[in-house]
């Protein structure tokens, strides 16, 4: 965990309508020898690319962990219930008490117990 201290990850995109290319994340080691963003191209085209946000490895965790919370929650309302999925829904910032976590052989995932070798 503490080798991610001084990693950014930064979002840039291509303004080139005419490339394929979206956006990308950038993942960067030492933020402080970031060139000028002005200087970023983009993969697909060379073309010059905008930075959209950066942000620190941690704050990226932290979003990336309440999107996936955001998306179970929405993936067990639309199981348990067939119904429109209300907005409140998505922004349950814990799972539900109720929620195991399962290995896909159907082990119980539990916290810092190693899945069973296959034999």
């Amino acid at each position: 965990m503490s080798n991610h201290v001084h990693i950014h990850v930064l979002e840039i995109y291509c303004r080139n309508t005419q490339c394929n290319v979206r956006q990308c994340e950038v993942l960067v080691k030492n933020p402080g020898d970031v060139e000028d963003p002005a200087e970023w191209k983009c993969p697909g085209c060379g073309e010059p690319a905008a930075l959209h946000w950066k942000r620190t490895f941690q704050e990226q965790r932290e979003i990336e962990l309440k999107n996936a919370i955001s998306l179970v929650n929405v993936a067990l309302y639309a199981r348990d219930f067939d119904a429109l999925i209300p907005a409140d829904v998505l922004c349950y910032e814990e799972l539900p008490a109720s929620w195991k976590a399962v290995r896909s052989n159907g082990e119980p995932e539990l916290p810092g117990v190693p899945a069973k070798e296959n034999a």
